[in-house]
């Protein structure tokens, strides 16, 4: 599959969301930044309503204390926004440039803990200088899964190795007037994550089954309410006792009026199902 995805934050106030819906199934909303909120987070989950919705955190933590204070407050600030795409860890800030690649390792992992310990699905965005010059790129690789940046019309080089999910090819994207950071989704992620129980979303419901109905036996007690006749094969007189109260004392399988009932050895008459309702 491939499937064009926006990505959008406080940049993007004033949007226009018709616009987005008619050209995209899927968009990526920032959640925050730091241990801040991001102002239209609110307004654009739910205006894009209906969409496949992600959302990231940008992060500016430089050790993995301040990685966990971050993820906590992002959990906090969806709390119960449903999301169908992943969450993803925005690391790429050039205060983070002095950090040591173990340290911004540890930040990544210190992050993705807390937000995979939430019941999410997590992955890491990116752009592909620090995927292979700041991180150890592929070996986080390995165990979560990759947004990356490689601006350009073509993808990022498979020689490079990433196992990626959602490519970001521009930050020129122009909807209705407003400039967007535009994407390609290759995975089915609503149906990688609703399988794998995560993100807490609502399980499908299960169809309530439509009950058989209980068959008339032989003895049961029944009120006459519709006609019936004076023989199985129906080809005698109408029989009469509609709104009496009878019993079923055989059953002609295969017959046009196949119930039989009477009373004390009498025999009322012939029935369908229908014009018997049971007591």
């Amino acid at each position: 599959m491939k499937e064009l995805c926006f990505d959008i934050s406080t940049w993007q106030g004033g949007i226009n969301y018709n616009e987005i819906r008619n050209k995209v199934n899927y968009c990526i909303l920032r959640a925050g930044f730091s241990t801040t909120k991001d102002n239209q987070l609110d307004n654009h989950y739910n205006n894009l309503q209906g969409l496949n919705l992600g959302a990231y955190w940008y992060t500016y933590a430089k050790n993995t204390d301040e990685a966990r204070k971050e993820a906590r407050k992002f959990l906090e600030v969806i709390g119960d926004m449903k999301f169908t795409l992943p969450l993803y860890l925005d690391i790429e800030d050039p205060s983070l440039n002095g950090l040591s690649r173990s340290t911004l390792n540890d930040i990544v992992n210190a992050f993705g803990e807390i937000i995979e310990n939430g019941g999410y699905y997590f992955g890491v965005y990116t752009n592909l200088n620090w995927y292979r010059n700041k991180l150890s790129g592929n070996e986080l690789n390995k165990k979560y899964d990759w947004w990356i940046a490689c601006w350009g019309d073509n993808p990022p080089s498979p020689s490079y190795g990433i196992n990626y999910g959602v490519w970001q090819f521009t930050s020129g994207y122009n909807v209705a007037g407003t400039r967007v950071d535009a994407n390609y989704v290759y995975k089915d992620y609503p149906t990688i994550i609703k399988n794998a129980g995560l993100n807490h979303l609502d399980p499908e419901p299960t169809p309530t089954p439509t009950p058989t109905p209980e068959r008339l036996k032989v003895g049961d007690i029944v009120k006459i309410i519709g006609t019936g006749n004076g023989s199985s094969m129906g080809n005698s007189i109408t029989a009469y006792g509609i709104g009496y109260i009878r019993q079923i004392v055989d059953i002609w399988e295969g017959r046009p009026y196949p119930y039989q009932v009477g009373k004390d050895s009498v025999t009322t008459g012939f029935y369908k199902e229908e014009a018997l309702q049971k007591m």
